[in-house]
């Protein structure tokens, strides 16, 4: 017998619940269509366009990207 077999694995004490909540794409597309790409990406980190929903999933700090401008990894 596994320990698998001793617990209730759909048990309501393992749920886990995660809700997600974005903005409908139509409206930013239609405001992004008329931009650059540079402009879309500024206007998305600036709150002019709303992120797309799986910006909201990831942590992250405010204008970091992975690498450093010198390419180094932060600590």
């Amino acid at each position: 017998m596994t320990s698998a077999d001793t617990i209730d694995l759909f048990s309501s004490d393992l749920m886990r619940v995660r809700i997600v909540e974005w903005q409908a794409p139509g409206p930013a597309a239609k405001a992004a269509v008329a931009m650059s790409g540079m402009e879309a990406m500024l206007a998305l980190r600036d709150g002019k366009l709303p992120p797309p929903p799986m910006a909201k999933r990831f942590p992250h700090e405010r204008g970091r990207t992975g690498a450093d401008r010198d390419g180094t990894r932060p600590a």
